[in-house]
């Protein structure tokens, strides 16, 4: 009802912050590059440490465009669009997948200036089985709600990519410079799982299916 609407969304909007706001009250949404760091060092979310995680923005941009269709603002509408071109711009590897994680090194140079610095954040550039799962599944929302086929072409992309990351013992628990590793993750061949069966019920791709089996 409207009343857990209003607290959801009141409680999604703490964690946004204003540019000028920067020096002051800098909580977990980046509103220059977009994207969320990952959780607040005090109890009113600020300062946040500084480090961007794949799952943390996966799972907090399916949850802001939901949002978004229900109750569209101008906040919402911000953390949506900045936060969609951060994963796109940092992240995702047009070969498909995303990479893990955006590092902390130089965080007070970086973060807490504006304008921003030229140099950024080392990008950590693994692909994890589990938080691509999480993505994937997003991107796959993304489309069905919007209609927009970039967001289709992201997710099979990636879908894609990842059915080389099953082998003979499961899924794979990371790929990087070419080399996979590490089999036998709960996480990785349950969400993994998931992900190929929402594709294949989304997209209807039969070799999805076939993954997942």
């Amino acid at each position: 009802d409207q009343q857990w609407l209003d607290l959801v969304q009141n409680t999604l909007i703490n964690q946004y912050t204003h540019i000028d706001e920067l020096n002051t009250n800098y909580n977990l949404f980046d509103p220059v590059d977009g994207g969320f760091h990952r959780y607040g060092t005090g109890r009113d979310w600020t300062p946040p440490h500084y480090e961007k995680m794949l799952y943390d923005n996966a799972r907090l941009l399916k949850t802001y465009y939901h949002l978004k269709m229900i109750s569209p603002n101008e906040v919402v509408n911000e953390v949506v669009g900045k936060t969609l071109l951060f994963m796109e711009e940092n992240w995702y590897d047009p070969e498909g997948g995303f990479y893990g994680n955006s590092d902390v090194h130089g965080e007070d140079a970086y973060y807490g200036k504006f304008p921003r610095p030229v140099n950024k954040p080392r990008v950590e550039k693994t692909k994890y089985t589990d938080w691509n799962s999480d993505a994937i599944l997003t991107y796959l929302y993304l489309w069905q709600v919007s209609n927009n086929d970039k967001y289709k072409e992201m997710a099979e992309k990636s879908l894609d990519f990842f059915k080389g990351m099953v082998g003979e013992h499961g899924a794979y628990h990371y790929y990087k410079d070419g080399e996979m590793g590490v089999t036998g993750s709960l996480l990785d061949n349950s969400y993994l799982l998931l992900t190929f069966v929402e594709g294949h019920n989304i997209l209807g791709r039969d070799d999805y299916l076939d993954v997942a089996k």
